[in-house]
């Protein structure tokens, strides 16, 4: 999910999308550990696009 999505939606929509992506990381932890999957990048790849919701959120609520 590029930034410029992530930017037109709402911050409810920010939110679930956050929770959403948490519970796929912790999904995909499992997986590796129980090395039920060997795709080790997609993980980073999760991290960087919480990070950058929790970013847009916190900008948000500064600007509010």
């Amino acid at each position: 999910m590029d930034l410029k999505e992530l930017r037109s939606k709402s911050p409810e929509e920010l939110r679930r999308l956050l929770q959403e992506f948490h519970v796929k990381m912790q999904a995909h932890r499992l997986k590796l550990s129980a090395r039920q999957s060997t795709q080790t990048s997609e993980l980073g790849q999760l991290k960087r696009v919480i990070a950058r919701i929790e970013t847009l959120l916190t900008a948000s609520s500064r600007q509010s």
